[in-house]
């Protein structure tokens, strides 16, 4: 089940031009993502939402996960 209707898989293009692809399946759909890269000493400290973000594609095929951190 679908919470938001009319969103799903899609292709995406790296900055090269390239078409992003998975490393297991060479499928080129996926879904993105947004997920915290928490740390120890931040939890720690009661910290956690102060954590980075990664953005993730899950592969729509496999359910491979690419992490991408900025």
């Amino acid at each position: 089940m679908k919470l938001f209707k009319g969103r799903g898989p899609k292709r995406y293009s790296l900055p090269n031009g390239q078409v992003l692809s998975c490393t297991v399946c060479r499928n080129e759909r996926f879904d993105r993502a947004s997920y915290k890269l928490n740390t120890s000493g931040m939890e720690l400290m009661n910290l956690a939402w102060a954590n980075k973000d990664a953005t993730c594609m899950v592969c729509s095929e496999c359910g491979h996960i690419l992490w991408f951190a900025f």
